[in-house]
Parts: C-alpha cells; structure tokens; sequence
C-alpha cells in the first residue's frame, strides 16, 4: 500500500511541475484517501490547493500528523497564521478526558448520523451545479462541513484515547486480583474496550477518506471564468499528454508484434518429423513471450485510456460552468490612415488626423 500511495504522490508531483494543479489535486486526493496519515500528501496539496482556506486546512493536517514539521509551521506563519501553529497537537498529547467529560459511543454514532446526513445533501447538491456562484457556495459549505468532521475526528480520537485508558485500568485490577481469580475473572469489558476502540479508529480512517472527498470534489468545480480558464487549460495540457503516452505504448506493442511475427517466419511451414516437433515448440514459444511482453504494456494503455476517459469527463463538466464575471474592456483608439495610437486628445501624433478606429 505504502509504495502506490508513493507512486501516486509522484504523479501528483509530476502533473504540478508541468503546471496541472488540477490533476495534482485529484492525485492527491486518491493519496490521502489511501492513506490518510501521509504528511506529505497532505503537505503537497497545501501546496497547489485552490483557497487559502483549503491550504490552511491541509497544513494543520500535517501539524496533527507531524507537530513539528518545519514547513508546514513555516508557511502558517507566512500566511500571518501564527496562532493557529501553537494550537494544533497530535492525538497523543491531547488532555485527557475527565470523567464528567466522557463521550459515549452512543453520543458518537448520533453525532456521525447528523454529519452524514449533512454530507449526502452535500453531495447531491454537486451534481446540479450550474454557475461559478454555485460552486462558490458549494465550497464555502463544504469547507465548514470539513471543519465540523476535523471536530467530530477529535471526538472520536478523544474516545479512543478514553478507551484506551479505561482497559488499561481494567487489566491492572485483574492482575492484582489472586491468581485463582485472575484466571476466572470475566474479560468481557475489556473485549468490550478493543471493540469500542477498533470502533473509533474505524471511525477515523472514515472521515479521512470523506474529507479527501471533500477536497477531491471541490478541486473540480470553477468559481470563476477565470478559475475555469486555468482549469481547461491544465486539463487539455494533460489530456495532451495522455495520448502522447497512449501512442508511444501502441508504437512498443506494435515493435514487440512485429518481431514476434519475424521470428516466428523461420518456423513457418515446417511440420513434419523431428523438425517439425522443434517448429512447433519455437512457434509456442514465440506466441508465449509475444504474450508475456504485450501484458504489461496492455495494462499501462487500459489505465491510459481509463484516465483519458476520466479527463473528458472533467473537461466536460468544467465547460457546463456559466455565469457573470465582471469584465475589464480595454479601449485603444487608432488613427484611421496610418494606424499610429490617438493621443489622449484624439489627435493622431503622426499625421495630425482626427479620424479614428477603435481596437477592443
């Protein structure tokens, strides 16, 4: 698992050099889903996040997972975020819970029915987006759904960490208890605790993987002409290099094909007796290595073209985004007869004509 989730940072990385952060986002995303303890995923889309509000989300995920990474401490105090630097500490150095404070699990599973419900209207609202101003407020929401599942995740770290103690607490009396008793004690509360705990942890992993939805999804939607523009632009850049990639993996088929059926020509027509024996064992052997060669090309061109088909999806989608952006017209008026710039007095400086063209 580790080393996919390292392949797909790396395609991640690969599409930001080229200037797609779009596609580096939704790489990303897979990475975090896939993994959602990866500081470094979520370091890196920070990095190429669409909103400071995003970016500063991700890097407080980085702080939970790693309290003293330099960077992401770095760039909160670059974006005049100082206070929220000191604020954010791992699991393991949480308060302790006090007994007047104790969540149940029951408390728990009703708050997670709430923000579930709150996620699937979310998500049902995304497909009927239309303008930049839907999108925009698809993302604001979304945003403050992100926050309240980072609280509830708390929550349920909080628990666990609660738990934990708890079964702790129980083994120590029943080690003290006299071995007779120690043997026959019930351990039904403590098998009780690993399930509460397996619970919660379970719990953590989900909401990581809805949160890198969250963030998948918004990467997705413009809430701008001029976000759209970037957008299309990376998306066709990629597409582009999608079907370079394609082309040059059916040129490596097309190579291995043509050498197979070379090969194979020197054992053509010999059937029968002892050569006939050794022509037919060469021309299955021959098919057999053809075979094994094209697999592993038949796979990459199956994911190429899985990714082209994802990516035309995307372009599509963008494209249907409308709405009004507040344009800026430039007007620069010329002179009708040598098409020098009129002043700002509408003469020409050149041949002193006061007759013009407008250039838009």
């Amino acid at each position: 698992m580790a080393d996919d989730t390292e392949d797909i940072v790396q395609r991640a990385i690969k599409a930001a050099k080229s200037g797609n952060r779009a596609e580096a986002r939704k790489w990303l995303s897979q990475a975090i889903k896939a993994e959602p303890n990866n500081a470094r995923a979520w370091y890196l889309f920070s990095q190429v996040s669409d909103s400071e509000e995003q970016a500063v989300y991700c890097l407080n995920q980085v702080l939970k997972i790693q309290p003293d990474n330099a960077q992401a401490k770095e760039r909160l105090s670059k974006m005049n975020l100082v206070d929220n630097v000191d604020t954010i500490a791992p699991s393991s150095t949480k308060t302790s819970v006090s007994p007047a404070s104790k969540v149940t699990l029951k408390d728990l599973s009703a708050r997670a029915a709430v923000l579930q419900s709150y996620y699937n209207e979310l998500v049902e609202r995304s497909k009927f987006l239309q303008t930049f101003e839907d999108a925009a407020n698809w993302k604001v929401d979304a945003a403050a759904l992100i926050r309240l599942f980072d609280q509830y995740q708390d929550a349920l770290e909080n628990y666990s960490t609660q738990e934990q103690g708890e079964l702790e607490r129980a083994k120590k009396e029943r080690e003290a208890l006299p071995v007779l008793k120690r043997f026959t004690a019930s351990q039904a509360a403590e098998k009780q605790r690993l399930d509460n705990i397996q619970q919660a942890q379970e719990g953590i992993e989900s909401v990581g993987l809805v949160i890198a939805d969250l963030l998948e999804k918004g990467s997705k939607y413009p809430s701008s002409k001029a976000e759209q523009k970037q957008m299309l632009s990376e998306l066709r850049l990629y597409k582009k290099e999608l079907e370079i990639e394609k082309r040059q993996t059916n040129e490596k088929m097309r190579q291995i094909r043509t050498q197979a059926r070379q090969n194979m020509t020197s054992w053509t027509g010999v059937s029968k007796g002892f050569m006939g024996d050794i022509a037919r064992y060469q021309r299955s052997s021959i098919r057999f290595k053809k075979e094994s060669s094209l697999a592993p090309h038949e796979s990459v061109k199956t994911g190429i073209e899985r990714l082209l088909i994802e990516t035309e999806r995307q372009i599509l989608l963008v494209s249907h985004f409308s709405g009004a952006d507040t344009e800026i017209t430039i007007t620069i008026s010329r002179c009708a007869y040598c098409g020098r710039r009129m002043d700002p007095n509408g003469v020409c400086p050149g041949c002193g004509s006061i007759k013009s063209t407008t250039d838009l």
